[in-house]
């Protein structure tokens, strides 16, 4: 049976992008904006329109995964109408995170009465995929840096210790028995218990390997966006392998930072290796090539969501008897 729609998150939405414009005129602010006006005047807007492109591609890879992981599960969807509800909740990918993505699980909630404790532990087992993903195209460039190394061993220690908690289920009860026990979690325990049996489902090992890949795929898109957008200024240099470095490692920090959509952290690192790693670019330079990268692959999606979620919801009325 079929739920009462979940009320639209204009709220959350107003305020992630209030930050994110505070975050962008404040990296103006910093480089110049003298600076940035130069920088964007003589920019190829070919790039930008090709960054679109291979983002929309990156959703596309994603959203194989995610049939992969609802096939796993058991939960046949039409494959039209699946796709809907992927587009539509990349409007939640200013969450921290990307966590509000389990919109999706709502939607298949409302429309095809699927339990949203049954297919939230994609959205887990999806960042965990991702991250494991950013480690692998970090480390295409990471031998050049010392420092690289560093934060790939320690993102590579966190992912280790997720993937421990899904494959030892001692240790994943254990964690979550001692979750039910916390007065906020208490009343949805039993919900909770029947999640964690999900995300051992689509969180295993032998599963991960195809949703890594795929991640390696779209992500590695994004990498090579980034390129383009860096290359579309005049006079910018940067190979694709420092490219890749620097958009998965200030990915990784803006997932770790748990802001909203990663707002002000990945922008910050990003920006400032742009301008410190070889070969260097001017601040104004570097900083109007992240805001248009962040532009191209973040508020894109958020912009794909907005455009999707009022269809989705069309079709599902039209559908009732």
């Amino acid at each position: 049976m079929a739920r009462t729609a979940a009320p639209f998150p204009w709220k959350g939405l107003v305020l992630a992008a209030g930050l994110g414009f505070l975050v962008y005129v404040g990296m103006g602010l910093v480089a110049d904006l003298r600076s940035v006006r130069h920088a964007l005047a003589g920019f190829s807007w070919w790039s930008f329109a090709a960054a679109l492109g291979l983002a929309f591609g990156n959703y596309v890879v994603r959203f194989l995964k995610w049939q992969y992981y609802l096939r796993l599960l058991g939960i046949r969807v039409p494959a039209g109408r699946s796709f809907l509800v992927f587009l539509a909740g990349l409007l939640m990918s200013v969450t921290p995170a990307k966590v509000g993505e389990v919109l999706r699980s709502v939607l298949l909630a409302e429309s095809y009465g699927v339990p949203v404790e049954r297919t939230a532990p994609i959205v887990i087992a999806d960042r965990l995929s991702d991250m494991l993903a950013l480690l692998v195209l970090m480390s295409a460039g990471a031998a050049s840096f010392s420092r690289g190394w560093a934060v790939w061993v320690l993102g590579g220690g966190m992912c280790a210790a997720v993937v421990v908690s899904i494959q030892v289920p001692a240790v994943g009860r254990a964690l979550v028995s001692v979750a039910r026990r916390l007065p906020v979690i208490r009343k949805v325990g039993d919900r909770l218990a029947e999640a964690y049996e999900s995300l051992r489902t689509v969180g295993s090992a032998s599963v991960l390997v195809v949703p890594v890949a795929l991640s390696v795929v779209g992500w590695g898109a994004e990498c090579v966006a980034f390129h383009i957008v860096v290359h579309g200024f005049r006079g910018a240099s940067l190979d694709l392998y420092t490219a890749s470095f620097v958009y998965a490692l200030a990915t990784v920090a803006g997932a770790v930072a748990m802001l909203p959509g990663g707002l002000g952290a990945t922008e910050a690192s990003m920006a400032g290796m742009l301008v410190t790693l070889p070969p260097g670019l001017e601040s104004g330079t570097a900083a109007a090539a992240t805001v248009l990268i962040r532009l191209a692959t973040l508020w894109f999606a958020v912009l794909v969501g907005l455009l999707a979620l009022p269809v989705h919801r069309a079709v599902t009325r039209s559908r009732k008897p």
